[in-house]
């Protein structure tokens, strides 16, 4: 999910989306100005995404999300709500993934 939320191409693609297809859960939400609201300045930190079980050709992820976090107030509870939101429509629209590397990790020390 990092590629997509640094890239405001993908996320106003996104966002279209997510307000086509949740407008009056979104207006519930009572967002200031949610036209105007810019995606990449979203707490992604605060959300972990795991993906449990994905093979080769499959068409179903079992996936978490996971909020380092629990919500403090509503205005967590409809930002976090959010999140959820977009990585579910980004993943929901999906077209072709090509091949994908595994990263090695850092070593510290």
């Amino acid at each position: 999910m990092e590629g997509i939320t640094q890239s405001n191409t993908d996320l106003d693609f996104i966002k279209e989306i997510v307000i086509d297809e949740n407008s009056e859960e979104i207006l519930f939400m009572d967002f200031m100005d949610f036209s105007s609201l810019d995606f990449t300045s979203l707490p992604w930190s605060s959300v972990k995404f795991e993906a449990e079980s994905l093979s080769r050709g499959s068409t179903k992820l079992n996936f978490n999300l996971i909020f380092k976090e629990p919500p403090r107030n509503i205005e967590d509870i409809n930002i976090y709500r959010l999140l959820e939101l977009i990585m579910l429509t980004s993943l929901e629209n999906l077209q072709f993934i090509q091949t994908v590397k595994p990263q090695k990790e850092m070593e510290t020390g």
